[in-house]
């Protein structure tokens, strides 16, 4: 979420409103490395789509900003990159050494 903002340029969406598509970014994330299924993805999908909140990244954010503002987050360390992806609602798991090209592809779906 934090890099939809800065990319962005905090202009295009409230705080709450990027963390949310984050969220569900990282909950397809989640998915991809095998922590929740899909069942958990929708079910945090639908309840930020029933606040009205965005749940979608955006077609024409450049994925290598994003990329690049990833790389700089606070979470990043020493250019490892660590996420903090649900395991199961209401638990989370931090998780590092996730691959770029992991990456790409799921903000690109």
């Amino acid at each position: 979420g934090h890099a939809i903002e800065t990319v962005t340029g905090y202009t295009r969406y409230l705080h709450g409103e990027a963390v949310a598509i984050g969220m569900c970014i990282e909950a397809r994330l989640s998915t991809m490395l095998k922590f929740i299924d899909d069942n958990k993805v929708l079910r945090i999908k639908s309840l930020i789509d029933s606040y009205g909140l965005p749940s979608k990244m955006p077609t024409d954010i450049d994925i290598t900003n994003i990329l690049s503002s990833i790389q700089l987050d606070k979470k990043a360390v020493a250019g490892e990159l660590k996420f903090i992806l649900p395991e199961r609602i209401g638990s989370v798991k931090i998780h590092k050494g996730v691959a770029e090209k992991s990456i790409k592809d799921l903000l690109k779906s």
